[in-house]
């Protein structure tokens, strides 16, 4: 693929992610060189004038810092006064530089970047059952939007720094990598993820990370967008569930507007009432569930789930399916109900499989 980033070939690392890296590089080396200072000072003290380590360690202290002091106070004998002046001339330009780095690296909020982005990968590791999103372009920025409003759990990948911060601003759990790299998607728990949606510019990247995704989860579901309809079978092949054709979909979303305006305002019913889930659940996730009706699955905690439609594995759709209805393996069911109901329903059958 042309956009794909060859194994054989260096990574360059992205300007701010530099700056970033040599901040921290200075942050560690002005630590280490007043750690030094300090503990070769108080050393020099302790065997030139026998004193004790705390006074050692303040005589430097008192230097290292101008404060100063009077010579009646700590009277010096001759080796110390010159270890002082050794500690004069050569510490205090190593003080300040120190010190203006961690002035610099706290002002230009690198350190409160490095502790959130540290707090952000812990949440992240302790995501389950959760949704990625690769890519913060339009199309990515407006499912994201949508997960965070059905409060839906989520992890953005994105290489890009600026579209990393307007997804920050937004509270977005939020990774910074390359999605066609295994090591990217392994940080973001690719492996226990429900669904991966791929939403990258180019259609070759977009299959090169269902590739890569594929690989890591077989269950998951994987939505990945194309901009040209040829690429569709492409995706499929490369494991995508489904491809998204944004222009052959949009010109169906305008056909059906045209043709069928009452029945579309029902299907945006979901993206626009936060009460209300619309959703297809795959018996494929649910072994236990094969061979059994559906009045068995929907159990009387589920009254206010209704069933829309049946897709059997023949992509055949049967609406208003009986209860009775014995469900297969590569059946889909499609759900109407309460927010949340839809997701107790998913706990149930996950917890009966556990049984």
């Amino acid at each position: 693929f042309p956009n794909a980033a060859s194994p054989h070939q260096p990574s360059v690392m992205p300007s701010s992610s530099l700056q970033n890296a040599s901040a921290i590089v200075r942050l560690r080396v002005s630590l280490l060189v007043l750690v030094a200072l300090l503990l070769i000072g108080s050393a020099g003290y302790a065997v030139l004038g026998q004193r004790s380590m705390f006074e050692s360690v303040y005589l430097t202290v008192v230097i290292l810092t101008t404060v100063g002091m009077k010579e009646s106070d700590v009277p010096l004998n001759v080796p110390e006064q010159a270890w002082s002046i050794v500690l004069m001339l050569s510490g205090i330009g190593a003080v300040l530089y120190a010190t203006g780095n961690i002035v610099a690296f706290v002002i230009e909020g690198q350190l409160q970047d490095v502790f959130g982005r540290r707090q952000a990968m812990k949440r992240i590791d302790h995501l389950e059952d959760h949704f990625i999103i690769v890519g913060y372009g339009r199309m990515g920025q407006a499912l994201c939007a949508s997960l965070h409003y059905k409060q839906a759990p989520f992890v953005l990948v994105e290489n890009d720094a600026k579209r990393l911060e307007q997804a920050d601003a937004l509270g977005y759990l939020s990774l910074r990598g390359d999605a066609m790299l295994e090591e990217t998607l392994t940080q973001a728990h690719v492996d226990r993820a429900r669904g991966l949606a791929t939403c990258l510019p180019h259609d070759s990247d977009n299959v090169f990370v269902t590739l890569t995704a594929r690989s890591l989860n077989e269950s998951m579901i994987i939505i990945a967008r194309s901009e040209d309809v040829r690429t569709e079978a492409k995706l499929l092949r490369a494991g995508a569930n489904r491809a998204i054709c944004l222009p052959v979909i949009g010109a169906g979303q305008v056909g059906h507007h045209l043709l069928n305006p009452l029945v579309d305002e029902l299907l945006e019913l979901d993206g626009h009432w936060p009460d209300l889930q619309i959703s297809k659940v795959s018996i494929r996730r649910f072994p236990e569930a094969v061979g059994r009706t559906m009045s068995d699955v929907l159990d009387t905690q589920h009254d206010d789930l209704a069933v829309v439609a049946l897709v059997n594995a023949q992509g055949t759709r049967i609406f208003r399916p009986a209860m009775d209805t014995t469900l297969r393996a590569g059946d889909e069911i499609v759900v109407i109900g309460p927010t949340g109901c839809l997701d107790h329903l998913i706990a149930s059958l996950s917890r009966k499989r556990a049984a």
